[in-house]
């Protein structure tokens, strides 16, 4: 059993990557994604690094961790909500993660998916294909995929993972965003152009300033600093299942800072997606034997 302290601070810490979401938003209204993007890793990087021994892994899995969870995943996610889905979907529809995780799991490593799974990972995309069909302003098509996209890179992220021996996922992440910023701020370039890059570094507002301190200090380092800590007092099996509130808290942090409105369609949507989530992350109940 988790003591009720450790029980609050795993609540506090989904908290603050639900309401992340909401963050990367505001972020977005004085920033373009890439650059935005690459900035954060930047402030992630530094000066924590010169604190933080390099994890007790080989410098492949610290590159392709680096590419998978911060290049792809963390640009592409800052790039969908830029041209077209709100904070509260992208925070349920980037938890495809888990699935595609199940999926490359089996092709990759042959591992079994249970029935109990597979029928979670046929909700959850019924629920997202309804979210991807929605007609309204806090959703489109293309941004859905490409937020897919971002969950499965995510899930390349959770493999290479598996191979790291160290428990100090803190470190292990400082040091992994150093492969994201530069690569990033190049894709800004290329996209946004030098002289907008400039003028939004020149106007940089103190909103944006705030959005960016709190996306790299409070919701990578502080909260992966309280999450690791009670992976390694506990056991992943027990702390992971609270990452369940993670989309919660992101759809309420949506609706009450951004006016996110959810109808009846889009609230049945996101309810297929929690139930095939929980279906594919809870563990199932030991079956007691008979006498």
């Amino acid at each position: 059993m988790m003591r009720p302290a450790d029980i609050l601070a795993v609540i506090l810490v989904t908290a603050i990557w639900g309401f992340n979401f909401v963050v990367v938003e505001w972020g977005l209204e004085g920033m373009p994604p890439f650059l935005l993007a690459g900035i954060r890793f930047a402030l992630v990087v530094f000066p924590a690094i010169f604190f933080l021994p390099r994890p007790d892994t080989s410098w492949q899995n610290i590159v392709l961790f680096g590419i998978f969870f911060g290049l792809i995943q963390f640009g592409l996610l800052f790039f969908a909500m830029a041209v077209g889905i709100s904070a509260g979907l992208a925070s349920v529809v980037i938890q495809s993660q888990a699935f595609f995780t199940a999926g490359l799991s089996f092709a990759l490593f042959a591992e079994r998916i249970s029935g109990r799974r597979m029928v979670g990972i046929l909700l959850a995309f019924v629920g997202i294909g309804i979210i991807g069909s929605l007609q309204d302003t806090s959703t489109n098509p293309i941004a859905v995929m490409i937020v897919l996209i971002a969950g499965l890179s995510w899930a390349a992220a959770n493999l290479v993972n598996k191979r790291v021996a160290t428990p100090n996922m803190v470190s292990f992440v400082v040091w992994a965003s150093l492969v994201p910023p530069l690569p990033l701020l190049a894709v800004s370039l290329w996209l946004d152009g030098g002289a907008v890059i400039a003028a939004n570094l020149g106007s940089v507002s103190v909103k944006t300033i705030a959005c960016l301190l709190f996306i790299a200090y409070a919701s990578t380092l502080l909260a992966y600093g309280i999450w690791t800590r009670l992976v390694v007092r506990y056991t992943p099996g027990l702390v992971a299942p609270f990452a369940l509130l993670v989309p919660v808290f992101g759809m309420l942090s949506s609706w009450l800072f951004q006016g996110e409105y959810f109808g009846p369609l889009k609230l049945g949507a996101v309810s297929l997606v929690m139930l095939g989530l929980a279906l594919t992350v809870l563990p199932a109940r030991p079956r007691v034997p008979r006498n």
